[in-house]
């Protein structure tokens, strides 16, 4: 039955009643195959099924998906419970792969969304923000609920320090806390992510979690950038080859 369809196993919530030597990993592995091949219905079923267990295999499953995930994002928002960090961090994951879509209502939910000082979602948080387009997340401010609107308002323009990337403004965006720290990181990363950088010139033993996380998404990012840069111009090198080619003729 699993193989067949992994979710109906995964739609029970006692792993415990699974038939014999079901693996768990196996299953959601298929399940992502499946829902990135364009079946999502599935996979919102798992995210709105009554039972937090499946919910949160569902929300796994959403961490690993590619740009189809887009089309599932309330249903994600909807199953994550906001005191299990996990969850939160399986949406803000699952959110990576399209955040530059990110229209401002869904960015507005997810800035609402868990404790910001937990680091592990701090950190996917900061990245989602560094890759939507800036008036998108002032339109996103302006959405949220009055009585926190304000301190987003202010904290934003922390963003509006970091003009370059450099050890000193690495370090600055290091001492800021909150929602000013949110926003500085998130800056940096945007300016940063469509650098030539291979690596780091400034490093620091005493980096803590943000600053490790924020120096790998920047390299990785950097090089994705590069590498369609490349694409592009093969491509159209090409097209201006052919092009005199043929006028030459």
């Amino acid at each position: 039955m699993h193989h067949s369809d992994p979710f109906e196993t995964l739609a029970i919530a006692d792993d415990r009643a699974w038939p014999d030597q079901v693996d768990a990993i196996d299953l959601c592995g298929l399940a992502v195959s499946r829902t990135n091949r364009g079946d999502v219905e599935p996979l919102r079923g798992l995210l709105r099924h009554s039972e937090a267990a499946v919910r949160r295999r569902g929300l796994w499953i959403f961490s690993e998906l590619t740009g189809v995930g887009f089309r599932l994002f309330d249903d994600a928002l909807w199953a994550v419970d906001e005191t299990d960090i996990a969850t939160v961090c399986s949406l803000l994951d699952g959110v990576l792969s399209y955040a530059r879509k990110l229209e401002p209502a869904q960015i507005s939910a997810l800035l609402q969304l868990g404790d910001q000082a937990d680091d592990l979602a701090r950190s996917r948080l900061i990245v989602v923000i560094g890759a939507s387009a800036p008036s998108k997340v002032l339109a996103a401010i302006d959405m949220l609920p009055s009585d926190v609107r304000a301190g987003h308002a202010v904290a934003v323009k922390a963003g509006d320090l970091v003009t370059d990337v450099t050890s000193d403004t690495f370090d600055e965006a290091r001492k800021l806390d909150g929602l000013a720290g949110l926003y500085a990181w998130a800056q940096l990363f945007r300016i940063a992510a469509r650098r030539e950088h291979d690596d780091f010139p400034f490093e620091d033993s005493a980096d803590d979690f943000i600053a490790e996380r924020l120096r790998f998404e920047i390299v990785r990012r950097s090089r994705r950038y590069l590498e369609s840069r490349r694409v592009r111009q093969d491509y159209f090198r090409r097209s201006e080859a052919k092009r005199n080619k043929k006028r030459n003729k």
